[in-house]
């Protein structure tokens, strides 16, 4: 159910990587999906049927970027590595079945934004990109979240509610578009707590406790000290001599 994205390259001969994992309640090979890499001038898309889940930018990976150069396609059959090495309970042969291998001159229209937010989270981007002139946009959101602006044009901002699925559709027309029109359909996932959110959620909270605690118990220390040397100044003249003062 999950889909591994990276782009690895070299900064000083030492291997770098930055990628990104795609989780998804079916599962991509119960049937086809078009999965496309656009690549411009110091950037890389990836994206899964129209809808953009990682961009790389050349000031992403620092000094290096090399993937400007003339690159060639490898499809293959990985077994291993961080997906996780084959057990009793692998079955093979395993096949992978591609129907076509297509590229084309310019980008394609695609749908850009966040593949997941934080419940109530307002104000989020997002974009037809590499449309065409002319274009009409008709956007439509599920119920639990709310279009703020942009509902006509290829760009909208999306307030969210506590929903842990939103469905995000756009239909854009245009003449250049074959039969007219095509749809975009985009599932956003809210955030949720993991083991390891919680974690630090109680290694911060119990360092908060620490930290008042001490800070308390020197205080309660230092108002105790001044309560025991709290002296009164008596005046001890007798005599001709002048009185005393505490200092």
């Amino acid at each position: 159910k999950d889909i591994h994205i990276d782009a690895h390259y070299a900064i000083l001969h030492v291997h770098k990587h930055k990628g990104t994992n795609i989780h998804s309640f079916e599962k991509y090979a119960d049937d086809f999906h078009v999965f496309a890499v656009e690549r411009e001038w110091n950037l890389i898309r990836w994206l899964i049927d129209d809808i953009v889940v990682f961009t790389l930018r050349a000031k992403d990976v620092g000094s290096t970027w090399p993937f400007n150069e003339r690159f060639h396609f490898l499809l293959n059959v990985a077994v291993g590595g961080n997906p996780g090495n084959p057990n009793s309970s692998t079955h093979f042969p395993q096949q992978m079945e591609v129907d076509y291998v297509r590229v084309y001159d310019r980008p394609m229209p695609s749908l850009d934004g966040h593949l997941t937010v934080k419940a109530k989270q307002s104000d989020v981007s997002y974009q037809i990109i590499n449309d065409y002139p002319e274009c009409s946009y008709a956007w439509e959101i599920s119920d639990g979240a709310s279009i703020s602006s942009g509902h006509d044009t290829n760009q909208i901002w999306v307030n969210f509610g506590n929903s842990p699925r939103t469905l995000i559709t756009c239909e854009l027309s245009c003449s250049c578009l074959k039969n007219g029109k095509k749809t975009f359909s985009l599932v956003v996932e809210q955030q949720t707590l993991t083991l390891v959110d919680l974690m630090i959620i109680a290694a911060v909270s119990i360092l908060f406790i620490l930290v008042f605690f001490t800070v308390y118990r020197d205080y309660v220390h230092r108002r105790r000290e001044n309560k025991r040397f709290n002296w009164t100044p008596v005046n001890t003249s007798d005599g001709g001599s002048s009185g005393g003062e505490i200092l």
